[in-house]
């Protein structure tokens, strides 16, 4: 830890849990005037303009060199990791609390 900002770990810590936290919230108030599906949908576009934005603001380029052999991969990986449990947790705030959402998304690790 940094002699000069010993508080900045504990600053981003409590920022990532805002971040965090908050977006429990903001599924909780979205499903109910949106379904899951149209949310994982918004959610990966709004995810995609954001790094597409950043990756083209370091003059990277978008997909290097090999990104067709490992596009199965990356589907299989999108729908493990991102589909199904974007979605569920989408159609389990609809019938559970934000914080009860929360706490068993972090369970995941168990």
């Amino acid at each position: 830890m940094s002699s000069r900002r010993p508080l900045l770990p504990y600053a981003a810590f409590v920022a990532l849990s805002l971040i965090w936290g908050g977006s429990f919230l903001a599924i909780k108030v979205t499903v109910q005037d949106m379904s899951p599906t149209a949310l994982l949908l918004f959610r990966s576009i709004s995810g995609l303009v954001a790094l597409a934005l950043i990756v083209l603001a370091l003059g990277k380029p978008l997909f290097g060199p090999g990104w067709r052999g490992r596009v199965i991969g990356f589907a299989i990986m999108a729908v493990t990791n991102a589909v199904i449990p974007w979605i569920s947790i989408g159609w389990g705030e609809e019938r559970i609390s934000s914080g009860l959402g929360s706490i068993l998304n972090s369970t995941t690790t168990l």
